[in-house]
């Protein structure tokens, strides 16, 4: 009798998987499936966006796959048709388009429809996938899953934190990630006190100013004493009760003209990501990564989007959102050997 676990590969493997994904995926062995009690053979790493319609209080729920997780690696699946739709409308002169057999069977969300929708917090929802559409996302299309559970969507949009203001215009939207294999968060409450939080906040200064003033990137620059932490989060990733702190933090260059625009060339910020961990009580650096924030670099300084347990070994892994030029992606963090590595970059979402 086949087991459920090798029925579930092949129904992976019957999507019409890249070169790229087929390499990395092979069947469970007598190994892997002794290992896979202590650590999750695969996952699907989505972003789902709901929509409110303010004037009818209607939901619409879009995922959009980011990454596959399996065995150890993660590979980019967002499945984007950028390319195809614009040469589609182009010969056809139209402006609607139909995803092709081809566009469909290359979606994980063929075999995949239902998700747990996460928060820093853990599960704050599910969405199920209903059928699959081409969707736009600011210039780039991608294959799509549509969402209409009014129940389901309800009740995720309104646990989805906002990171500004809902205005009152006829759509409201709301993010976050989503996942095929949900491992629930410690339920370990942090309690810092407010002298502990100063501390770290000064620690993140303190460690930012050396970082900064001795990057190759800004040898040639002269920047201002103007330093400030825009973003500020205390973790626990591997929950041993030791803390990270993360840090977004902004330097002034000197002489440098007022323009956010990266158009002009000259931002007048250079932008940290730093993640410190308190193993022994001591700040000790563990992540950091300088921005210049120009037209040159096109990268700049990434947040926090979510943080979970991705693979099932009880630490929690880190998607961030990167704000490049004109376009969006995200990236993966895990935290091993008391540093925090970057493991993947894909779903380039931009003009």
């Amino acid at each position: 009798m086949v087991s459920a676990t090798v029925k579930k590969w092949f129904s992976y493997l019957s999507i019409g998987l890249t070169v790229q994904i087929i390499t990395a995926c092979q069947l469970p062995t007598a190994e892997s499936k002794q290992s896979s009690n202590s650590k999750q053979q695969t996952n699907l790493i989505s972003l789902v966006r709901i929509e409110k319609d303010n004037t009818n209080q209607q939901f619409q729920g879009e995922v959009y796959p980011i990454a596959f997780y399996v065995n150890g690696n993660y590979v980019d699946v967002s499945n984007d048709i950028t390319l195809s739709i614009r040469n589609n409308l182009q010969r056809q002169n139209s402006d609607k388009y139909t995803l092709s057999k081809f566009d469909r069977q290359k979606s994980f969300l063929n075999a995949i429809k239902d998700f747990t929708v996460v928060s820093d917090s853990g599960k704050i929802g599910n969405i199920t996938v209903d059928n699959l559409e081409a969707t736009q996302l600011s210039c780039s299309y991608f294959v799509a899953g549509k969402s209409q559970n009014q129940q389901l969507l309800s009740e995720a949009f309104s646990k989805i934190p906002s990171d500004k203001p809902d205005n009152v215009t006829r759509q409201t939207y709301r993010s976050a990630i989503a996942i095929e294999n949900y491992n629930p968060n410690s339920t370990k409450k942090l309690e810092p006190s407010q002298a502990d939080l100063n501390r770290y906040k000064q620690d993140l200064l303190t460690q930012a100013k050396t970082i900064i003033s001795k990057s190759p990137e800004t040898q040639n620059i002269q920047t201002s004493p103007d330093i400030v932490i825009e973003e500020f989060s205390v973790l626990d990733l591997d929950d041993d009760g030791n803390l990270e702190v993360f840090g977004k933090i902004r330097k002034t260059k000197a002489n440098t003209p007022s323009q956010k625009s990266p158009y002009s060339g000259a931002s007048p910020y250079i932008y940290l990501n730093l993640w410190l961990s308190y193993k022994n009580e001591q700040p000790q650096v563990i992540s950091s990564k300088v921005s210049l924030n120009t037209f040159e670099d096109l990268t700049s300084a990434y947040g926090i989007f979510s943080v979970l347990d991705i693979n099932g070994d009880g630490v929690k892994e880190v998607v961030v959102k990167n704000f490049n030029f004109e376009s969006i992606t995200f990236s993966i963090y895990e935290y091993k050997n008391n540093q925090l590595e970057e493991v993947f970059t894909g779903f380039n979402s931009g003009c």
